[in-house]
């Protein structure tokens, strides 16, 4: 009798200790929460993430702290959150390389885009840049288009991302022309290659860019946008071109947490992480110095968006005639 007493007070002890921790409030101040950017130290969604961290370190009332895990166009980190804690402090810098296009461009993806990750907030949205180093002889597109007609197969374009793949095969695809496609682990290796001249040109986000741009190292030839932006209004977009009408691509930012967080976990992430894309001194730093179209979306409104890109970078991929790897 008494060793039942015993554990039906054990087992209470343990439940109600099971309850406590339940209730625990997030995040807990001894606790860092971490994000993880899946492309290296130096690129856009790095830049991006280390602005934000700092002040929803403040309204978290914990440490962020930025962790890069770059490689295989963003599948070792993305696939390093999918398999993390489900308690919201491990997350991931999410892009339309880990979430719209990767599924269809490799045959075996480590991680399931949907399944595997609960969407907490988009963070932005903006064009690529196509660009080449600031001593090419290539000064517009269209002198870019006459080099690759007089060289057929000769010029060679890179890319470290997903979307620098599909947006510059797209762009020949559109144009008949032909050139060779040099892949890269990390951006800063194929910036020094596109500085070198070992590549030609490149399709990539102004945030991972602007110090090369602003120090006369790169030079923008066209940006992939629907339209001329108004904060680079100097700056033509590919659509201008008759050989380019309807092209039109932008890219996005958002952040993740493994699926199966709780979702009062999710709803303060979001709730936190809009509240800082408001504040005017950060929206400002990344409207002006970044050319980004920041958001503010709800957890559903992030669901429905990735639902659509999803479905846009299938068609992407196929018309690009890329084959999955």
């Amino acid at each position: 009798m008494k060793q039942r007493i015993l554990q039906g007070l054990l087992i209470s002890i343990l439940m109600i200790g099971g309850a406590a921790s339940a209730q625990e409030p997030y995040p807990r101040a001894t606790t860092p929460v971490r994000i993880v950017v899946p492309f290296a130290a130096g690129g856009g969604s790095d830049a991006i993430m280390r602005i934000l961290s700092k002040d929803l370190a403040q309204r978290l009332k914990t440490s962020v702290v930025v962790e890069n895990k770059p490689g295989a166009n963003g599948r070792i980190g993305a696939e390093f959150v999918a398999k993390a804690p489900q308690d919201g402090y491990t997350l991931l810098a999410g892009s339309t390389s880990t979430h719209s296009a990767n599924e269809f461009l490799y045959k075996r993806l480590t991680y399931d885009p949907v399944k595997d990750f609960a969407p907490i907030a988009r963070v932005s949205t903006n064009a690529l840049m196509l660009l080449v180093n600031s001593g090419s002889p290539l000064r517009n597109v269209q002198d870019l288009l006459d080099s690759a007609r007089a060289n057929p197969g000769k010029l060679t374009y890179g890319y470290a991302n997903a979307s620098g793949n599909v947006v510059g095969t797209k762009f020949l695809n559109m144009a008949k022309l032909s050139a060779v496609a040099v892949p890269y682990k990390d951006a800063p290796q194929l910036m020094t290659d596109l500085m070198g001249g070992r590549v030609e040109f490149i399709f990539y986000d102004i945030a991972g860019t602007r110090p090369l741009i602003e120090s006369n190292k790169l030079r923008i030839l066209a940006t992939s946008a629907p339209k001329r932006s108004s904060t680079a209004p100097g700056v033509p977009s590919l659509s201008e071109m008759k050989t380019f009408e309807n092209f039109g691509f932008v890219i996005w930012l958002g952040l993740f947490a493994p699926q199966g967080t709780p979702g009062p976990v999710i709803d303060k992430l979001n709730q936190e992480l809009r509240a800082v894309l408001k504040t005017r001194e950060v929206r400002e730093r990344l409207e002006r110095d970044y050319h980004l179209e920041v958001s503010d979306t709800s957890v559903a409104e992030f669901g429905r968006f990735l639902a659509e890109q999803r479905r846009t970078w299938k068609q992407l991929v196929e018309e690009s005639a890329i084959v999955p790897e």
